[in-house]
Parts: structure tokens; sequence; C-alpha cells
């Protein structure tokens, strides 16, 4: 049985995880026989999007023999590519593979509002698409969705949190996106754990000094630049809320969030009957991602060598404890978000990527680092100073996009690192 994947933001952290994951995938497949041989799936990568690493975006065009990529920077030399590969170059170049290209699922991993386009169009065709951006359904939750019901467009999670609930959703018997009263009724609350990132036991004095460095230093998780600067302050976890928000259709006061530094729980759901579920797993993303890429198979269950499983005996303490908003408001902000509606996730959004590009940046030999305090008070003040309006179409987006980042590089050419 072949599958044919589209990877969009191949040479990142997920994108290359997804790799992983299909190797062992195709090799488990390679040296079964019989009845399994049949049914187990065999993955064929048919397009790979990259930004600018070239070097290992050709690597991995040769290894999986594929003849379309997409770059947004400089594309790979000809030669370096599989002989008669067509070759995407530009901001579009990703939207336009997806467009191009049959496939069965795309892989959604560009990092940011930038993979947004590129996502749409992968909805807009009806294709299954594995989410890892959660960046497009907090900017623009409201049209993918609307429009993923008009195409049949499914959409699965490949956050650990967001694939633990989807799970639990599933064991339950109920859909995976609760849409309907009935299942509604029978859920109390969903709760994302969080880590804690770096920052966890520090004062909010400390915070507020902490450096790039000391910011992308995850504890438990490997992830690209952006996403660990967002996980130190939890700005990671409110974009996490208002992902599930849209992706399960619940209500915003039936989401929270547990602070648990093991990451070991990824997802709890408590239930009308006082009960409560939990879906535990390593804190390893090939694992949410094998369970996305296999999501229509009967035989789920069963895991390849991309996967690793829990040793229940090492397991001696599991920690949970409430978020301390006082030192984490990005949490607020997304409460805000849920309740606003509108373009208010995309000018949260666009302003904290503004914002954390900055500050990554501000390290530079020569420069004062901005201090990771100011992140929040630039988000804060985007989301104040800018009014959110309803969302008709994509443009509504960019631009509620566009005057939060020119909102937050003013803020920054004003009063530079002591913002």
């Amino acid at each position: 049985m072949l599958r044919r994947i589209i990877i969009l933001g191949s040479t990142g952290s997920i994108g290359t995880q997804t790799l992983d994951v299909v190797r062992a995938a195709n090799a488990r497949h390679a040296a079964s026989s019989g009845v399994a041989r049949e049914v187990l799936p065999r993955f064929e990568i048919v397009g790979l999007a990259a930004g600018n690493n070239t070097q290992l975006l050709a690597q991995q065009a040769r290894e999986f023999e594929v003849r379309d990529v997409a770059c947004a920077g400089a594309p790979p030399a000809s030669s370096d590519l599989p002989a008669g590969a067509r070759v995407r170059q530009g901001a579009s170049s990703a939207q336009e593979l997806v467009r191009d290209v049959t496939c069965d699922v795309v892989v959604a991993a560009i990092v940011g509002s930038a993979g947004l386009t590129a996502t749409l169009e992968a909805v807009e065709q009806g294709r299954t698409v594995a989410l890892a951006n959660k960046e497009t359904l907090v900017a623009a939750g409201e049209l993918v969705v609307a429009r993923a019901r008009e195409t049949g467009s499914a959409i699965l999670p490949v956050d650990s949190e967001h694939a633990g609930v989807f799970q639990l959703l599933r064991t339950r018997g109920l859909p995976p996106t609760l849409r309907d009263d009935e299942s509604h009724a029978q859920l109390a609350r969903v709760i994302l754990t969080a880590s804690g990132g770096p920052f966890r036991t520090w004062t909010r004095e400390q915070i507020e000094r902490a450096t790039p460095e000391q910011a992308s230093k995850h504890p438990t998780w490997n992830m690209g630049a952006k996403v660990t600067v967002d996980s130190a302050g939890l700005m990671n976890k409110a974009l996490e809320l208002i992902e599930a928000y849209w992706l399960f259709g619940l209500d915003a006061n039936k989401l929270d969030v547990l602070v648990h530094p093991q990451s070991i729980v990824h997802a709890i759901a408590e239930w009308t009957d006082g009960s409560s579920t939990a879906q535990l797993a390593k804190p390893d993303m090939r694992t949410p991602i094998h369970r996305a890429l296999h999501y229509r198979d009967a035989f789920l269950h069963t895991s390849d060598a991309s996967t690793t499983k829990l040793d229940w005996s090492t397991l001696s303490r599991l920690e949970f404890e409430p978020p301390d908003l006082t030192r984490f408001p990005a949490l607020g902000f997304a409460k805000h978000v849920m309740h606003a509606g509108g373009t208010a996730g995309a000018i949260m959004n666009a302003a904290n990527e503004e914002a954390v590009a900055s500050f990554l940046q501000s390290d530079q030999a020569g420069s004062r680092a901005m201090p990771f305090g100011a992140l929040h008070r630039l988000v804060s003040n985007a989301m104040q100073d800018i009014a959110s309006k309803p969302v008709t179409c994509l443009a509504d987006i960019t631009t509620a996009e566009a005057l939060a980042r020119e909102h937050v590089r003013r803020a920054l050419s004003v009063q530079g690192a002591a913002v």
C-alpha cells in the first residue's frame, strides 16, 4: 500500500524526524512478507520544501529520489539533485509544490506564519494534513477550519500534546474533532502539559534578565531555535492552546495547562463522570509523527525502529503544578485570543515572531542583548494597540500580521534593548 508524502520544512527538526519515521516504516515493509506486506504502508516522498539549507535538501532528495523540490532561498545546484528534478524557488515555492504535485499526505512543518499559505493550499486541495505548524491555526484557524469542512481535508495533529488529545478522543469512541453537543457534553476539561522550560524554577526577576543563550537550552525537547525560545516563556503553550481550540472545536473555558517537567504525560482528558484519562509517551516527536502517518491503519498500535516505548519501571515520579501567570504571562494572551477571535491570533503570533527573531539576533558581537522579559511586553503592546477585526479572507490575516510586525519593529527602533 503506497502512501505519497510531501514534507514542508524537510530540513528542520520535524522534517528530519519525519524522514526517520519513513525510513523505518519502509524498512519494515521491505522485511515483511505475505499478508503483512500487502497491508503495511510503504511511503514515497514525492516533494520536499525547505528554506536555505540547500545542502541537506539536496541530500534528502538524492536519498529518497525526490523529483520535486521547493526552496525559499537559493536552490541547490541541479548536479546535486536527482536527474530530472523539478525545482521551485521563492517565497511561494512551497505553495506551488503542494498545488502541482499529487500526494496523499502533506506534512506541514515550516515554522511560523511562513508556512500558512502552503498549509492552506493543502487544505484547499482536500489533502490530509499532518500539522506541525501550530501558527497556521493560531493566525488563521477560522479560515482553515472552514475550508477543511468544505473540502474534506483531514487535519491530523503532530504536536505531541494535540496528538495525545486526538488519541484520547479516539479511544473514547469520540470523533477526533468535537463539533457536536453530544460529544462536548462528555468532556469536562482538556489539559495540555508543559515541561516548564529552562526557567521553570527561576524568579520573575531572573526571567526578565535572561539571555538568548539561556532561553535556547530546553531541558527536555530537541527543537528549533524559535520554538525553544517560545517554550522558555510558555508562549509555545499559549500557541498550542489556541491550536487546540480550533483543532478540536473546544470551548476556551474547557482548555487548561499544567506544568509537568518530566514531559511523559502529554495530555489529560477530564470527563463529566468524574474520571480522567491521560496519554503518556516518551518525549520523542517521532511518536506523534508515526501516529499521524499511520492514521488510517488498523494496526496503528504496532511500532517500528523509529519509535521508542516507555520503561514503566523507571517512572518513579510524575510531577504536576499549575503555571505561574505572573512569571509566564503568555498563557493569558491565549485566553484573550480565543475570546476575542478575528485577527487577534494573527496579531499575537506575528508580534511574537518578530520579537523572538530580534531577541535571537540581539546577542551578536558588539550589541547589547535584549532581555527576555521584553518579549511579552512587545507582544502585549501590539495586542493592545492593534484592534482585532473579523476574518473574511487571507488578506485580513496578512494585513494584521504586517501591522503587528511593524509595531514591534517601531518599538525596537525607538527603545532598543531597553524595551
